[in-house]
Parts: C-alpha cells; structure tokens; sequence
C-alpha cells in the first residue's frame, strides 16, 4: 500500500545506468591538445603504422573531423604529403 500512495501524485523516477567505456591506451582522453593530436598523427606515420581516420580518432579519442583538420593542417605545413590513391595511398613525411 505504501508504494501506491507514493505513486498518487503522478510522479515517478527513471534511473539509467552508463555503461563504463573501455579506454584504449593512454590516449584515449577527451580535449587531446592540437599538438599532442599531431605529434601522434607524425610519429604513426614515421614509424608507417596504417591507419584510417576512424582508428585515429578512436584511439585519440576525438572526432574524425578534428583529425582530419589536423591531417590537413599537417599537409598545409608542408609535413606530410599523400602518396597514391584515395582508397589504398598512405601519408609520408616530406623532408
């Protein structure tokens, strides 16, 4: 009975858990600063680890925009240039 009068008023509470997201690495940090952003983007692409921008930005922990900005910063720097095509191509580092 004491639960039904509770309820008389017309209200009632709806609790929703969060699930606890997995980090991956030590990056996976939100508000990553533009240049720790870029200097990951360089050192992967140095050491010629393969990556999309969707991996990047996962691992990151920002959005695939934000590293596609900062690859296109990197390219108008003159520090890094696309070789190949779209779809199968890879970055390098310009001397």
């Amino acid at each position: 009975m004491n639960a039904l009068s509770s309820m008389a008023d017309g209200f009632f509470t709806i609790t929703f858990n969060r699930p606890v997201l997995e980090t991956k690495g030590e990056m996976s940090l939100k508000n990553v600063p533009k240049d720790k952003r870029k200097e990951i983007i360089l050192k992967k692409i140095k050491d010629q680890e393969p990556f999309t921008l969707g991996t990047l930005a996962d691992e990151i922990g920002v959005n695939r925009k934000t590293v596609n900005r900062d690859i296109e910063e990197l390219k108008q720097d003159g520090k890094i240039k696309f070789i190949g095509p779209k779809r199968s191509g890879h970055y390098e580092l310009k001397r």
